[in-house]
């Protein structure tokens, strides 16, 4: 982080910007809409600064800059077209100890602007430290889509109620529990339709049945597939869940990374077993993770790819259903699915390395494919599949023997999807020729018989 994101109380506080231009103008616009007091220097001014200066809005110094004293102002703004002048701003501020922003020069500002993405008051800001003001301007487009209109109107009834929830709901981690369900609720459904007095009404309620709703008090567990490495390939609803968990149960396997997005007070406890390496056992694990959620915990079981593939997921889901416990289980990409995004031009090293790991795991999956092939004839794919084991002897051919058997898998579920619509048939990138097969309705007809790995 190269700027700290600070929100700063201006109201009724002396702020100076030098500069009467275009680019003033609107630092001026920004500054007086957060209620700060603006002294404007500069010999002349745009027509609506001048309008601004007319009807009392700002004060304004009629000549350039002239080494003034900056100990009135809280912040300062350099704006004037003219390099010297806004170094000598800036060197100024610097000598005074306040922050200072010399709009298009970053080597010369103590703060960043940022782009705003204005809810009031609900407020966001974005910046790339001074990089790409572009890019910043495009990620507020993306924010500004997202985000409902009324979401200030949310924000607002939440601060009305804030006291009166605290002392009915004294608790910090059930509270925080009691708002999240509000947020994602039926009140948050009035309040962005407008409807005030029904989103009253809803708190209300919420509030009242809260001390008797012991399944929504009560803790719930999350079993998420954190996806085979990069922190791109989580799920959404699998990121939301890690967000709002108030404990994350981790494996070395789940990418560090993915921690980022977990809440800055939540626990975050390293529950992977390393060989050879004292570790926590599975049934140590699974008794963590029931005393946790009994206790009233929220807690997210983050599992490098997916929970249910060699990740033992169902053992701690057992757990879970025999005491009684909420769960929910999100899906990951599971590390056969997800290789292609190691994979790179020949020569790399990491795309070597993932290639040597992977060729221990594909006589297992070969049988695997064999199975499914005596199972259903007619679901055999591109022959080239049974030449894996030699393929994979010359290191030049690696890549791009695993390009060609994705593509062919691909292919292969693409033409015979459409007869057979619930079978599972993924190549996925070919390292693992990777084949699951869960038998159907379908299945039962064509006197198929069941197949089913685990």
């Amino acid at each position: 982080m190269q700027h700290l994101p600070l929100f700063a109380d201006l109201k009724n506080r002396a702020v100076l910007v030098v500069g009467g231009g275009v680019v003033a103008e609107r630092r001026v616009n920004l500054l007086l809409s957060a209620g700060a007091n603006v002294t404007l220097i500069a010999p002349l001014l745009t027509s609506h600064l001048a309008e601004l200066a007319e009807d009392g809005r700002l004060t304004y110094l009629a000549r350039v800059y002239a080494d003034d004293s900056l100990e009135p102002y809280w912040l300062v703004i350099a704006a004037t077209d003219e390099r010297a002048v806004n170094a000598r701003v800036a060197a100024a501020a610097e000598a005074a100890k306040r922050f200072c922003n010399v709009v298009d020069d970053l080597p010369l500002c103590s703060f960043i602007m940022p782009a705003i993405v204005d809810r009031a008051p609900v407020t966001i800001a974005i910046g790339s430290s001074g990089n790409s003001p572009v890019l910043t301007r495009w990620v507020k487009g993306i924010v500004e889509t997202l985000l409902p209109s009324r979401l200030g109107a949310l924000a607002e009834l939440a601060g009305r109620w804030r006291e009166r929830v605290r002392g009915a709901v004294p608790d910090a981690t059930e509270r925080r529990h009691f708002w999240e369900r509000v947020v994602n609720g039926t009140v948050a459904e009035h309040a962005f339709a407008g409807r005030e007095a029904d989103a009253e009404h809803a708190m209300q309620s919420a509030l009242a049945s809260w001390g008797s709703d012991e399944v929504a008090r009560r803790g719930e567990a999350y079993l998420v597939g954190a996806g085979p490495g990069s922190p791109d390939l989580i799920t959404i609803r699998g990121r939301q869940l890690l967000a709002s968990a108030d404990v994350v149960l981790y494996d070395r396997l789940a990418s560090i990374e993915l921690l980022q997005y977990a809440r800055r007070d939540a626990e975050l406890i390293c529950v992977g077993k390393t060989p050879r390496r004292p570790s926590i056992t599975q049934k140590q694990l699974n008794r963590l993770l029931v005393g946790l959620v009994q206790s009233g915990k929220r807690v997210c079981r983050l599992k490098g790819g997916d929970p249910f593939i060699f990740g033992r997921g169902g053992e701690e889901l057992e757990a879970l259903a025999t005491a009684g416990l909420k769960f929910q289980v999100v899906p990951g990409v599971s590390a056969a699915e997800g290789c292609a995004c190691t994979a790179a031009a020949p020569g790399d090293a990491a795309a070597m390395q993932g290639l040597a790991q992977a060729e221990g795991a594909l006589g297992g999956a070969l049988g695997r494919l064999m199975a499914v092939f005596e199972a259903y004839p007619d679901l055999k794919a591109n022959q080239n599949i049974l030449q894996v084991q030699e393929e994979l002897t010359s290191t030049e051919n690696k890549i791009a023997f695993a390009r060609q058997a994705y593509n062919d898998s691909v292919m292969e579920y693409n033409t015979k999807r459409e007869s057979f619509p619930d079978t599972i048939f993924a190549g996925m990138f070919g390292f693992t020729a990777a084949t699951l097969l869960e038998a159907t309705e379908s299945a039962e007809e064509r006197k198929a018989p069941k197949v089913s790995f685990k």
